[in-house]
């Protein structure tokens, strides 16, 4: 570190600088270095929230009212099976197209949503 520091050195006395300007310029940047953080600090200090106070969100629950038959989904997947033209589901079939309209008979669709993919 001793002889980078003198090498630095002898770069500005080459240059007709003596090492009080080297070290005058270290302790500029170091100066500046102290600034641009304090000015980083004050910034996120004031972007904190100044208050505790939050409001509480409503978490009460209100089940929906069901008044229509149910529909599994075994059920409209026997529908598209009948449209398919044959007895079992092709799932390789991307050109039939089954549409079931649950506003028009108040009917509802029971099922599970899954949330992974580990079970395949």
């Amino acid at each position: 570190m001793a002889h980078n520091k003198n090498k630095n050195i002898k770069q500005l006395q080459g240059c007709g600088a003596s090492e009080t300007t080297y070290k005058k310029a270290i302790m500029k940047t170091l100066k500046f270095n102290k600034f641009i953080l304090l000015l980083i600090g004050l910034v996120v200090f004031n972007s904190c929230v100044e208050d505790d106070d939050f409001d509480t969100p409503n978490t009460s629950v209100v089940e929906p009212e069901l008044d229509g038959p149910e529909v599994t989904i075994g059920a409209i997947a026997g529908q598209l099976a009948q449209e398919q033209g044959g007895g079992s589901l092709d799932y390789t079939d991307e050109e039939t197209v089954l549409t079931f309209g649950f506003n028009e008979t108040n009917q509802y669709l029971v099922g599970y949503v899954v949330s992974s993919d580990e079970a395949g």
